[in-house]
């Protein structure tokens, strides 16, 4: 049987309690708070005998709030100090969810950045034609790759040709003119507004909106020529049916998390 060594058991401990700490940390607070009303009850009926013992003793039918801190604040110190400890753990646990996020969001940034240079970069190299037309391919891949199944496909009243959504991989049924009507009413909206959310654009294509949906979307300030465009790429899938994937020539992002909401 293979052992493993005390100092690599303790060093794998602690990985583990540093990429879960957020967790344990949410954990500890909740049982604290538990654990605070339930010490503050036990604590009370003796609280309450001590007070009972001063008042005779003093010959009063009321203590002072000072006589009674100091008769029977020693009772709840085991309390206040668990709960205490809930809010010390909570907050600590909020702050780094939020410095965790603060970091997925840098990566983001970056990883979109690199993205959008790399686009630009290829198109610099062989040609915006030659470009779309590797998107073309990939986009044959992601169709081949996950064909559409009757039960799956999203059928909104008008629009008979297939169409796959490339950002979600929901396949619905729909046409070039809808799809066109579609993007020149974001960019109605977006000079308006300055922002449309993903979940727009698939409210106008009738299909469900997604949990992101709200959050992801496009800014008027984010886009190089301040309009959307659609790409579109026809292709076929596994059965030798055409289908229509949609894309976009600027990626819907997390607009709160590009301007620091």
């Amino acid at each position: 049987m293979k052992t493993v060594p005390l100092n690599a058991a303790f060093r794998d401990l602690g990985k583990y309690i540093s990429r879960n700490s957020p967790s344990i940390l949410t954990g500890l607070g909740i049982g604290l708070g538990v654990a605070s009303t339930v010490l503050a009850v036990t604590a009370t009926p003796k609280a309450v005998r001590l007070l009972e013992e001063k008042k005779k003793e003093e010959k009063k039918e009321k203590l002072t709030v000072i006589e009674t801190v100091k008769t029977a604040g020693a009772c709840y110190i085991p309390a206040v100090l668990a709960a205490a400890g809930s809010i010390y753990c909570i907050v600590s646990a909020n702050a780094r969810f939020s410095k965790r996020n603060a970091i997925l969001a840098t990566a983001y940034a970056l990883s979109e950045r690199d993205l959008r240079e790399y686009r630009d970069k290829v198109k610099e190299t062989v040609g915006e034609k030659k470009e779309k037309e590797i998107r073309g391919k990939i986009a044959k891949d992601h169709i081949l790759n996950n064909p559409a199944e009757p039960n799956h496909i999203f059928t909104p009243e008008g629009g008979k040709t297939l169409c796959y959504d490339n950002w979600t991989g929901r396949y619905f049924m729909s046409d070039m003119e809808s799809l066109r009507r579609c993007e020149n009413e974001l960019n109605s909206r977006i000079l308006k507004e300055q922002f449309v959310s993903l979940n727009e654009l698939y409210d106008l294509l009738h299909l469900e909106g997604i949990k992101m949906g709200e959050d992801f979307g496009w800014n008027y300030d984010g886009l190089h020529d301040e309009l959307i465009h659609f790409s579109y790429f026809s292709q076929l899938d596994r059965d030798g049916n055409p289908c229509l994937v949609l894309d976009y020539e600027a990626e819907p992002y997390d607009v709160c998390q590009r301007i620091g909401w």
